[in-house]
């Protein structure tokens, strides 16, 4: 090889070592920057701007537990408390009041856009509805309560149950207790025995109210058996687990009811009473607190304030 030829191979053996000096030297560089941003992620430096995480919504404080969950309950020999402040309140229908046909249905009817003002006026103010069994609990074996617990009850099992009411307790992730008469699921107004599962499978108490809503003081005992005893086994055998809860037909009791009520298998049953002492000695007469379907949302918070809770 000449010597020009010697030359011009060192030439452009020193420009691909200067070439490949500034790739490597761009290449360092990339990767510091990578690892500074890395870094200055991690312990709070600038990065560039990221997409806000949707906010959010807050939990409910309680959430229903499915049916399957329900725990096998019994008296215990003796009552862990005398009482818990616990209100229950006792609601009917919740519809147009337009549609009653009477005036005591109007009482008993609860326009939809005022049933859901109570109920944010129960979440606003910190009230937590409660299940039956985690009443019952509180009760006879001192399970802790939430902080004013309160119980939600509907009487006689209307199809408004299903289409308005349980849709808005969802979106709240409250339980509520429904007390059923179980003669009527073939009534234009009432639940079908699908309805009632559908309540059930969503983790609300079910309850008995009798067959065909007959107040109780007065029936012979072979009536009063039937009332309690089949309108307990048709729930329990459309639905599959024990039913032990009930509520008087126009909240009318004596001696003789309770003691049929205690015979036919039910732990609690409830009244038209009012009060919010819910106490061992009287389980099967629990009070309860009536929500006038007429009262502003204002008046039903005073009502339940009054009540006070545990």
């Amino acid at each position: 090889m000449s010597r020009h030829e010697r030359s011009s191979a060192r030439r452009r053996g020193r420009r691909l070592a200067a070439l490949l000096g500034v790739l490597c030297a761009l290449a360092l560089a990339a990767l510091v920057a990578i690892v500074t941003r890395g870094s200055g992620s991690a312990k709070g430096g600038t990065t560039a701007p990221v997409a806000a995480a949707p906010e959010r919504r807050a939990r409910p404080a309680h959430r229903v537990a499915p049916a399957h969950r329900r725990q096998a309950l019994a008296l215990p020999a003796r009552p862990a408390r005398e009482a818990v402040r616990v209100p229950v309140l006792m609601f009917h229908r919740v519809a147009p009041r337009a549609l009653a046909r009477s005036e005591t249905q109007r009482s008993l009817t609860v326009e939809p856009s005022t049933f859901a003002a109570e109920l944010n006026w129960i979440a606003v103010h910190g009230y937590h509805p409660i299940t039956q069994e985690q009443l019952f609990l509180g009760l006879f074996d001192g399970a802790r309560l939430p902080r004013r617990p309160v119980v939600l009850s509907f009487d006689d099992g209307y199809k408004d149950d299903v289409r308005t009411i349980l849709p808005m307790l969802r979106r709240h992730g409250w339980p509520a207790t429904f007390f059923v008469i179980t003669g009527r699921d073939a009534l234009p107004d009432d639940l079908s025995w699908p309805e009632i599962r559908t309540l059930d499978r969503a983790g609300m108490d079910l309850g008995s109210h009798t067959v065909d809503h007959t107040e109780l003081p007065g029936l012979t005992p072979a009536r009063l058996r039937w009332e309690l005893v089949t309108s307990r086994d048709a729930l329990e055998r459309h639905l599959g687990h024990p039913i032990r809860w009930f509520a008087y037909p126009a909240g009318r009791y004596d001696a003789t009811s309770e003691r049929a009520v205690a015979s036919a298998g039910y732990l609690l049953a409830y009244s038209t009473r009012p009060g919010s002492r819910i106490a061992a000695g009287s389980r099967l007469a629990e009070p309860r607190i009536r929500v006038d379907g007429g009262e502003s949302a204002s008046a039903f918070g005073a009502s339940l304030s009054a009540a006070g809770g545990a």
